[in-house]
C-alpha cells in the first residue's frame, strides 16, 4: 500500500495534462512576476470639476504637480503628457496670456476639457510684467490685478498663486516671502482668494531644466521625511510650461511621472484636494 495516497493520485495525471494545468496558473495570474504586473497602481478618479477620490490614500505620499504662467508654446507638450500618463495636474494660468497668447485659443478649450485638470489664477500680468516690488506695493491694485484674471478666464475655484513669491494664504496654514509683502496678501486673501505656494521647484534657467530627474526626485523624495514640511506626506511641486517646450526637458517630465507612479508609496492629486485647502 501506498504511504502516501496524494502520490499515488497524482501518478494518475498524464504528464500533458501537468504542463496544461501550469500554463493556466500563468495565465491566472498565481505566476509572481504576472501578478507584479497586474497589481496596478489606481489614479484619482475625477468625479465632479474640483474633487479627486482614490481609494487608498492612507499613509500615501501625495504629490500635486502644478503649471505655471500659462497658456504658452510648451502648454501643448504638458497636455500632451498628462494625457498620456494619466494623472491629475494644476494649472496656473496668466489672465493677459489666455487673452492674447496665440496657443491659447486651441488649447484652452482642451484644457477646461480634461477631466484629471484643474485651473487656477496666477494673476493677470505676472505681477506687472515681473515688476515685483511695484506689484505688491500697490494694494488695490494687486487686488484687482487677481480679480481681473478671475474674470477673464473665468475659474471655478477661488485658489490663486502669488508671481514671483512663495506665499501661502490658506485656512489653514500662512505663509510669506517678504514681510513687506503681507499687507498686499492680506488684502488679497480677504478679497476671497486662497493662495498656494509650492513646497518643491523644478528650476530652471533661460527655459532650461537645472535639475536632473534623479536630483528632482531625491528632492521631493527627501521632502517627506522631513519633519519642518508644511503639510506632513503632501509636496506641491512648482513647475513652469514654458521650461517643457524643450524635447529634452518633456523627456525629463515623463520620466519624473514613471518613476512616482512605479512608486507604491505616492498618489497624485490636485491642490483643490490639498488638506491646507478644505476646509
Amino acid at each position: 500500500m501506498d504511504p502516501d495516497p496524494d502520490k499515488r493520485y497524482f501518478k494518475t495525471i498524464p504528464l500533458a495534462l501537468l504542463f496544461v494545468i501550469a500554463g493556466c496558473r500563468q495565465i491566472h495570474g498565481t505566476d509572481p512576476q504576472t501578478d507584479s504586473l497586474q497589481n496596478k497602481i489606481e489614479y484619482p478618479v475625477k468625479t465632479d470639476p474640483n474633487t479627486f477620490i482614490d481609494p487608498d490614500t492612507v499613509g500615501k505620499r501625495t504629490l500635486y504637480l502644478t503649471f505655471d504662467d500659462g497658456p504658452n508654446k510648451g502648454t501643448p507638450t504638458v497636455i500632451n503628457i498628462l494625457k498620456n500618463e494619466k494623472v491629475p495636474a494644476t494649472f496656473f494660468l496668466i489672465g493677459m496670456h489666455v487673452k492674447d497668447m496665440p496657443v491659447s485659443k486651441k488649447w484652452m478649450p482642451v484644457l477646461r476639457a480634461m477631466p484629471n485638470v484643474v485651473l487656477c489664477n496666477h494673476s493677470f500680468t505676472h505681477g506687472y510684467k515681473n515688476c515685483f516690488n511695484k506689484f505688491y506695493a500697490d494694494i488695490p491694485g494687486s487686488e484687482n490685478d487677481f480679480k481681473r484674471c478671475r474674470d477673464t478666464v473665468l475659474f471655478t475655484n477661488q485658489i490663486a498663486r502669488t508671481p514671483g513669491n512663495n506665499i501661502w494664504r490658506t485656512p489653514k496654514f500662512t505663509q510669506t516671502t517678504f514681510e513687506r509683502y503681507k499687507p498686499a496678501c492680506n488684502n488679497i486673501k480677504d478679497s476671497g482668494f486662497i493662495l498656494i505656494g509650492w513646497d518643491a521647484e523644478w528650476r530652471y534657467r533661460s527655459t532650461k531644466l537645472v535639475q536632473s530627474v534623479d536630483q528632482m526626485e531625491k528632492d521631493i523624495e527627501t521632502l517627506y521625511t522631513d519633519k519642518e514640511n508644511r503639510c506632513p506626506n503632501h509636496c506641491v511641486l512648482l513647475m513652469h510650461d514654458l521650461t517643457f517646450n524643450d524635447v529634452a526637458d518633456s523627456t525629463n517630465l515623463q520620466q519624473l511621472i514613471h518613476r512616482f507612479k512605479e512608486n507604491p508609496l505616492y498618489r497624485f492629486d490636485v491642490v483643490t484636494n490639498h488638506p491646507f485647502v478644505k476646509r
